[in-house]
């Protein structure tokens, strides 16, 4: 069950970041009856969370749980509120996956990708992003190209490739 809820709210992680912003103008109200649908989705894997983890309030769970995580289990729950529309404060998070990132030499390409595309919407470290783009574009499949290329779309650079690159290796 608690990987069904963690593969179901990764999917609307997806939507939101891939498929929502490439909808045409005349799709968008269709886009946000889905959207509204997600939204109640995801709101009740946050319950969920909450009650699983004993936080009472959400910005407990992100100071607190999810902090004491970064770069583990709940990146991508984080990931999914930072585009909630909500207003949190990230700030602990931030830091704590910014030091762990860094720090964490078991993950792999697409792991160290996820961690740079989380900090780069905090503005993160730059120095660390570059290097992941550098270090792991292309090298676990088509997932380490599509996480490079949103990264880049996000402002950030590779010192080696460029958004064309990466679009012509992806086809």
């Amino acid at each position: 069950m608690k990987r069904l809820i963690k593969r179901a709210f990764s999917l609307c992680a997806v939507l939101s970041l891939i498929i929502f912003p490439l909808l045409p103008c005349e799709a968008f109200l269709t886009a946000y009856a889905v959207s509204e649908e997600l939204t109640e989705y995801t709101d009740r894997i946050i319950e969920f969370e909450l009650q699983k983890t004993g936080n009472e309030s959400v910005q407990s769970f992100l100071d607190g749980t999810a902090a004491e995580n970064a770069a583990g289990m709940y990146d991508r729950i984080v990931f999914g509120l930072m585009q909630s529309g909500k207003e949190y404060d990230f700030s602990e998070f931030s830091k704590a996956l910014a030091k762990n990132a860094a720090a964490d030499t078991k993950a792999n390409a697409v792991e160290k990708e996820r961690y740079a595309l989380i900090l780069s919407a905090f503005d993160g470290n730059e120095a660390y992003i570059t290097n992941v783009l550098d270090e792991c574009t292309g090298k676990l499949g088509i997932m380490s190209y599509i996480y490079a290329l949103h990264i880049i779309n996000n402002g950030f650079s590779a010192s080696e490739l460029t958004a064309e690159e990466i679009i012509s290796d992806i086809l």
